[in-house]
């Protein structure tokens, strides 16, 4: 008869020594620096959704919005897999999709500007929520916001530093 409860006390074993003696600090470090910006970009470049209502009292009012058809947004978010990153200046608007890739410029595309990243999911989930047939992209002092109907998407990642 074979102890399955003794192999698998012997590999939990060997795998915390694998984990705990066989790579030094240095090697450690690099690893948590090559894994970090991934799970901070899964977690956080996704958005959350909040009421019109809402979104106004954590982040102020709109001093200055630009608008597109919620259809055309669409079809631009077909170009790109994971994410939508957008920028406005004066009054005009860029969208960029994965690795900065143009999905809409109205002005010059600079290699330092930095854009508001959101999951192409969560901007998908604003646009079935709210229904309109408008989107607005806000920018209320330094934050940038997606508002379609009664909903407004916000908490997005810079790009740059963290960009895909």
């Amino acid at each position: 008869m074979i102890n399955c409860q003794h192999d698998i006390v012997k590999i939990n074993h060997s795998s915390k020594s694998l984990i705990n003696n066989n790579y030094t600090p240095e090697v450690k470090m690099k690893m948590l620096i090559i894994v970090l910006p991934l799970v901070v970009t899964s977690l956080f470049a996704q958005g959350e959704i909040f009421t019109a209502e809402k979104a106004n009292e954590l982040f102020g009012k709109v001093d200055q919005s630009v608008q597109i058809s919620t259809s055309e947004l669409t079809s631009r978010m077909t170009l790109t897999e994971e994410h939508l990153m957008f920028r406005v200046e004066n009054s005009k608007l860029n969208i960029l999709g994965d690795h900065r890739q143009a999905l809409l410029t109205k002005y010059e595309l600079k290699d330092g500007d930095v854009y508001h990243m959101f999951s192409k999911a969560k901007v998908k989930e604003l646009l079935s929520s709210g229904g309109a047939a408008t989107t607005y992209i806000e920018m209320r002092g330094d934050v940038l916001t997606v508002t379609n109907g009664f909903y407004t998407l916000e908490v997005s990642m810079l790009c740059p530093p963290i960009c895909n």
